[in-house]
C-alpha cells in the first residue's frame, strides 16, 4: 500500500493485510451501483464486492477470512463516498 494512504495502517503502524471498505456507493466504469456495497480488498487486489447489509455483510466477508484475520483488517466506512475501483488517469502535461 502506499505510504500516503492513512487508512491502511493500524495503530501499530504496520500495514493491513486486508482493507474492507464498507457502505460505499461503487462506479464500475458504467454506473453507479444501485446500493452500496462493501468491497474487500487483500494485497491491492479487490478480492469481494457484496451489497451492504449492515452486520450481515459484515458477518458474510468476516466467515470467509483465515482464522485471526480480525486482527490484521482496516476498516473505513465509506457513507456518501463514490469508490472507484481501477481507474487510472491517462492524461498528462509535457513540455518540451
Amino acid at each position: 500500500m502506499p505510504e500516503w494512504f492513512p487508512f491502511c495502517r493500524k495503530c501499530d503502524d504496520q500495514p493491513a493485510a486486508y482493507i474492507l471498505f464498507k457502505n460505499a456507493n461503487v462506479f464500475d466504469g458504467d454506473a453507479l451501483s444501485e446500493v452500496p456495497m462493501d468491497v474487500l480488498i487483500h494485497e491491492n487486489y479487490i478480492k469481494k464486492i457484496i451489497p451492504h447489509n449492515g452486520q450481515a455483510s459484515h458477518d458474510k466477508i468476516f466467515a470467509e477470512l483465515p482464522p485471526g484475520t480480525d486482527e490484521i483488517i482496516a476498516i473505513v466506512d465509506c457513507t456518501g463516498m463514490t469508490l472507484l475501483p481501477g481507474l487510472i488517469d491517462m492524461h498528462a502535461h509535457l513540455a518540451i
